[in-house]
């Protein structure tokens, strides 16, 4: 009898041991889960937060742009994708939950004891958002939105911290120093690309502040080369936007706005969109874009200026713009708008609080030009009237109306007959 009860008494006690062992199993498992958890977070708040890439992308994609090796769709496409992946950063403090989260706390409290013991940093699954993390966060989504002033001010509180590590700081010193550099003071910029390579030789950004030192001093001399060129104004200020002068550009465009050829007025309030743009005049780069998409939509200039405010409003978080443009291309057809609407989520959320969002109204007038645009029934057609010469890499030269233009091949009309160039062979196109 004595032996049965205790058999009895035996089996709840194995079962009882055998559910202890699995849920201090369970806890420590969640623990140490949530313990790398938060080590990939900190990982990403002090690298992944500050993207170096977006820097020489734009360096690149506009040099090539210059030397005419890249088209402006291309450049487009290219610019969407770097925002794109800037706007994937968002906040991701799950945690991984145990069926024994009652009994965590005190398993937490033990741990952390014997990593005081030995010397080691407590745990702790809670970040808060100190004031260096929302401020470099903020200036990071000023300066992708060309609002460099705003963006200097933000690092230079971020920098005047003293207990920053050396990654964070040559990393923000590195995104002010290109600001300084877009904002055309290169004096600064150079100050700041020359501190990282002396003090911060073994940060990641030493060797991107050294591309970017070059680029600066590359873009400054062409943009010499451009003003002391022959070519007329309008071309001048074109290649000075490819090189990032926004003002010097404006500033041309604002002078031959008044006698230029009907047919270049497009041409002319689409660049002065881009300056606009570059210069963190948002408002007016907006404006500036619908004109050209409202006053002359079958242009090619409109489908330009469409795409750029798709991208904008992307970036932005202004999910209104984004769905103008996208009602617009219903209309106007540009393909390339149409592979960064079907490839990509348009994904707006760039995880800055909304007081803090630039803001984009449009006037009455506007959204009644839009809406007629939108609600015509017969799609405008692209005009041909526009005259090219085309240099390639073989030697010949092109002369022509055109005729299409895709993503592999500009359609001439010559005297000779249609011709198909294919873009990965043109190296220089001129309008005439």
């Amino acid at each position: 009898m004595k032996k049965n009860r205790n058999i009895i008494l035996l089996i709840p006690a194995t079962v009882i041991f055998i559910s202890f062992i699995m849920m201090v199993n369970d806890t420590m498992i969640s623990i140490r889960l949530n313990e790398l958890t938060m080590l990939l977070q900190d990982i990403d708040r002090s690298e992944g937060r500050i993207d170096n890439i977006g820097l020489v992308t734009t360096y690149e994609t506009h040099k090539k742009l210059f030397e005419n090796r890249m088209t402006q769709d291309k450049a487009d496409a290219i610019e969407y994708k770097i925002n794109s992946l800037a706007n994937l950063k968002t906040e991701n403090n799950n945690q991984f939950a145990s069926m024994f989260s009652l009994f965590s706390l005190p398993a937490i409290r033990v741990i952390n004891f014997n990593r005081l013991m030995l010397g080691k940093i407590p745990l702790t699954y809670h970040h808060e958002n100190d004031p260096v993390s929302i401020n470099v966060d903020l200036a990071y989504y000023y300066e992708r939105n060309f609002h460099y002033k705003r963006a200097i001010e933000l690092y230079d509180k971020s920098l005047a911290e003293t207990n920053l590590p050396d990654s964070i700081r040559a990393g923000i010193l590195l995104h002010q120093g290109y600001c300084y550099a877009l904002s055309q003071l290169d004096g600064k910029a150079r100050k700041n690309y020359l501190i990282i390579i002396e003090k911060y030789g073994r940060e990641n950004s030493a060797i991107t502040a050294t591309v970017l030192l070059r680029y600066l001093e590359g873009f400054s001399l062409a943009r010499q080369r451009v003003l002391s060129g022959k070519d007329d104004s309008l071309s001048q200020s074109q290649q000075l936007v490819n090189l990032l002068d926004y003002k010097r550009a404006l500033a041309i465009l604002d002078a031959v706005e008044h006698e230029a050829k009907p047919e270049d007025i497009s041409r002319i309030t689409y660049f002065k969109a881009r300056c606009f743009a570059g210069m963190g005049e948002t408002k007016r780069a907006v404006d500036n874009y619908l004109k050209v998409v409202t006053s002359d939509p079958s242009s090619q200039y409109a489908r330009c200026s469409n795409r750029k405010l798709f991208i904008l409003g992307s970036r932005s978080g202004e999910k209104e713009l984004v769905e103008i443009s996208m009602q617009l291309n219903t209309k106007l057809n540009d393909p390339e708008l149409s592979r960064m609407i079907k490839e990509n989520d348009v994904n707006t959320d760039n995880g800055i609080e909304k007081q803090n969002t630039i803001k984009i109204d449009l006037s009455a007038d506007t959204r009644e030009k839009i809406e007629k645009i939108v609600s015509q029934k017969k799609e405008p057609e692209m005009k041909a009237d526009r005259y090219l010469v085309i240099h390639t890499s073989d030697g010949n030269t092109f002369k022509g109306t055109i005729i299409e233009e895709t993503a592999d091949h500009i359609a001439l009309k010559t005297s000779i007959g249609s011709i198909n160039v294919k873009k990965d062979r043109i190296i220089k196109i001129t309008d005439k």
